[in-house]
């Protein structure tokens, strides 16, 4: 899930659409029919990142992803011209790290599409949703259309390197919506699935714009510059900021 207004957590369903409904009935409120839901902080929130790594899970995804041609992303319903064009834009930078080649080839690969909405306080986030067949092509990423319309291309890659992360780690079946063996916030969001997906984010904006990251006066830049900053602070002072980010009552409203 985005921090507020640029990441949110995922939404995991099962094979069986009679147990997701069990199991929807006995977990926590996060969790849905379709799965279970990752987001970002509200926008312009000092984002942080954590120095939980992807590790060997990114090279097993990605080594079964034959190559895809990333001219042909797929796109959410009710995308406009414009906003394709935005997101297009922060797909292509995704790519100028190998993470972020990874990632974008895991959408394209799972036809996972990327979309816009307004949404009150996040600024985006992610549904991871398996089919009864195993696909995972009903899931899809979702970002705030003001910040979609708003913010620099780098950031949009930053934030999608986010929510892709939480895209990840459940088809991999080692995200917190699966697992359960994560620490739930008061407010529900899982804290060790932001630590992961805020860490994915700092590093890639850690090695697009080195380690102060990038000179600018936007506030967006800056809050992803804070968080490139807390990622080299070591894994217990980057986990109280995460804790401290991702606290706010009003996390994940408007998400549906």
């Amino acid at each position: 899930m985005s921090p507020p207004r640029w990441r949110q957590p995922l939404i995991i369903a099962l094979t069986s659409a009679l147990t997701t409904l069990a199991l929807a009935l006995i977990l926590l409120p996060a969790f849905t029919l379709a799965g279970w839901t990752g987001s970002l902080p509200a926008p312009l929130v000092p984002v942080l990142n954590s120095v939980v790594a992807a590790g060997g899970l990114s090279q097993t995804v990605a080594a079964t992803l034959p190559f895809v041609d990333d001219s042909h992303e797929p796109f959410c319903a009710g995308v406009t011209a414009g906003q394709r064009h935005q997101l297009q834009r922060g797909l292509t930078l995704m790519g100028r790290t190998v993470a972020g080649q990874r990632l974008r080839q895991l959408l394209t690969h799972h036809d996972i599409c990327a979309g816009t909405a307004a949404i009150p306080y996040n600024g985006g986030y992610a549904r991871a949703e398996r089919g009864l067949f195993g696909g995972w092509s009903s899931s899809k990423i979702i970002l705030d259309e003001v910040l979609v319309a708003e913010v620099d291309a780098d950031v949009l890659a930053s934030m999608l390197i986010h929510e892709a992360t939480h895209i990840e780690r459940a088809i991999a079946g080692t995200s917190c919506g699966i697992s359960h063996d994560c620490e739930a916030l008061p407010n529900g969001v899982h804290l060790e699935e932001e630590i992961a997906a805020h860490a994915a984010e700092a590093e890639w904006w850690i090695e697009v714009h080195g380690p102060n990251g990038k000179r600018s006066l936007s506030l967006a830049a800056l809050a992803q510059n804070r968080l490139a900053a807390s990622f080299g602070e070591g894994p217990d002072a980057f986990a109280a900021l995460v804790r401290e980010l991702r606290d706010d009552p009003r996390e994940g409203k408007g998400i549906t």
